[in-house]
């Protein structure tokens, strides 16, 4: 090839590298253009809000004549749907609920007040919500009336949040006739209202009723009508529920009794008091929840993952109930004070429980069963309570207070006064007592043996009845127990594996096997290790549950809030406690 030849070929190259490389860089510039103006769009839609840039703010900060109080004294509080946000009045910092799965911020975000402009300053998070979910950044906003300005915070979480402001409170008045409510229900009792955000993406904006009024009169002006014409307009879809109702609530549970982070029993009501029944987080239909506060468990899964389990076994019961109650995660704001993380759970009854008029629902407290005198002082005094157990259903007008003893007196002498294991096998529902027994032991619910629990009697077509067990308050599990000698939670761990809790008659009655019991134990486990309870799906469970205690970034402000309770989302050691656990199991349950 002659040298010009090779010359114009190189030119040639050079020409088209130069080409080439000129519309590379153009179409890099042009995505850079977009992603900026795209990354601008998402920070001018963000709750409806403007935003300004800090060069802004100081301006409008200039233009004022000082720092107003208007927050803290709430002549001006930030509203979300038209509803009012939560504010942790210490740190000045109000929070929003949203769904980390939906892309863009959801909800609008006003002031009650038409007077007062709201602005957002300009921020990098803005444009990134998973990552200011879970990282907990903390938003700025200015808020101007007149010539004064506001400034506040706003944090958003990827968790539903539960604000409750008290208003009163009463002491419960019962005499020692009314023995159970005299015992166990006098607690002094508080009153106010509760509101609960869930940004679901599924349910809808709603309101109660008995609480419309009320919401609208707290907008001033013409603000409440724009706002709500604005959300019709703007979200058409009504993908974020806000519910609102009256509320009474106690402090419950003997762990959480003894610190700062309480658990509270809440019964949702009306304006004369009444009951009122609603479904929070989709987990069904229930006029009263427990907060649990979750101080015992540094993980913050145990309860929740345990829940999970027995839902899943439950779904699998054949001609009988088993399935009991459903919890879910929330933050809870008192009072004008962030209270951090807590369980939100479903109380069950005799209508969740599907009981008919002959069923009777008892609760056992401790772990000590009376004495057949003990019972029969209560049915001579008419006491539907017989420490440790309580009689939930049905009431005392409907059935003869013996009648209603009756069959727990029945299945207390065949299993534990007077032991006869023929007569205990003809008292109990054998499925729902294998599938207790199994998942006692997998979750190692070591405050669950005989104690924490509900029993059915229910009534079969011949007349006799047949007890069924279904678990209650999960707390210590995954290897922990109660230690009353504990500073923390009154729990510690232990890491002994092969601890059996089942109660011995129980135990006795599988060794025996005079009906098959055994076999249907062994039959029932091995099913359940191929699904329900393998392994990886117990893994699964947990992980899943640490995941969404991160990322909706409550787990990281729970830890700030109560360090002493020695949080880690590490779940390596429980579940190489549960791996070890679960191979010690397959031994035991199917061992000859």
């Amino acid at each position: 090839m002659d040298k010009e030849k090779f010359r114009q070929i190189k030119m040639r190259r050079w020409y088209l590298h130069l080409k080439y490389g000129r519309v590379i860089a153009v179409t890099f510039l042009l995505f850079l253009v977009i992603r900026v103006n795209f990354h601008a769009q998402e920070l001018a839609i963000a709750w409806e809000v403007n935003i300004i840039s800090e060069e802004e703010e100081q301006e409008i900060m200039k233009e004022c004549t000082g720092n107003s109080s208007m927050i803290n004294t709430h002549q001006v509080d930030l509203m979300l749907n038209g509803v009012m946000l939560p504010h942790d009045v210490s740190r000045n910092r109000y929070y929003v609920s949203q769904n980390i799965d939906v892309d863009g911020w959801e909800g609008i975000l006003t002031t009650n007040s038409d007077k007062v402009k709201l602005y957002l300053l300009e921020d990098e998070y803005l444009g990134d919500k998973k990552s200011a979910i879970e990282e907990g950044h903390v938003f700025r906003a200015l808020l101007k009336k007149g010539e004064e300005y506001a400034l506040t915070n706003l944090v958003a979480t990827g968790m539903p949040i539960v604000s409750i402001d008290t208003k009163y409170s009463r002491e419960p008045d019962y005499t020692e006739d009314d023995i159970d409510n005299f015992v166990f229900n006098s607690d002094t009792r508080y009153y106010g209202n509760i509101t609960i955000y869930n940004a679901d993406g599924s349910s809808g904006t709603y309101t109660a009723p008995e609480m419309r009024n009320s919401t609208a009169a707290a907008l001033s002006g013409k603000l409440g009508a724009k706002i709500q014409e604005k959300i019709q307009e703007k979200i058409p879809e009504k993908n974020y529920r806000i519910l609102q109702h009256q509320v009474c609530y106690h402090g419950r549970g003997a762990t959480s009794a003894g610190f700062d982070k309480k658990g509270y029993a809440l019964k949702l009501i009306d304006e004369d008091e009444k009951k009122v029944t609603e479904s929070l987080f989709q987990l069904g239909f229930s006029s009263k929840w427990k907060l649990l506060s979750i101080p015992a468990d540094q993980y913050k899964i145990r309860e929740k993952t345990a829940w999970q389990l027995w839902a899943e076994m439950a779904e699998t019961a054949e001609g009988f109930r088993e399935y009991t109650s459903a919890a879910e995660y929330c933050e809870l704001i008192m009072d004008g004070e962030y209270r951090g993380l807590y369980l939100l759970i479903k109380t069950f009854d005799e209508t969740s429980l599907g009981l008919e008029d002959e069923d009777i629902l008892y609760k056992i407290i401790q772990a000590e069963m009376p004495a057949k005198d003990e019972i029969e002082a209560s049915v001579e005094q008419e006491y539907p309570v017989c420490y440790p157990i309580r009689m939930r259903y049905p009431d005392l007008d409907e059935i003869s207070v013996e009648q209603a003893w009756e069959p727990m007196k029945h299945y207390l002498d065949v299993s534990l006064w007077h032991t006869s294991f023929p007569d205990y096998y003809e008292s109990v529902e054998l499925d729902n007592l294998i599938d207790f027994t199994i998942f006692l032991e997998t979750v190692t619910a070591s405050d669950n043996a005989r104690k924490n629990t509900y029993m059915v009697a229910d009534q079969q077509e011949d007349g006799s009845y047949k007890m069924i067990t279904l678990p209650w308050d999960l707390d210590n599990t995954f290897g922990n127990i109660f230690d009353n000698n504990m500073d923390i939670g009154k729990t510690k761990f232990n890491p002994d594996t092969s601890v059996i809790y089942t109660e011995g008659v129980t135990r006795q009655l599988f060794i025996n096997n005079e009906h098959g019991e055994k076999d249907r134990l062994i039959e029932k486990w091995e099913n359940y290790r191929q699904n329900i309870l393998s392994d990886e799906h117990i893994f699964g469970i947990m992980q899943d549950n640490m995941d969404y205690l991160v990322s909706s970034g409550a787990f990281a402000r729970d830890e700030e809030k109560w360090p002493e309770f020695g949080h880690t989302s590490d779940l390596t050691k429980i579940m190489e406690y549960q791996k070890e656990r679960m191979a010690f199991l397959d031994d035991y349950f199917t061992a000859d």
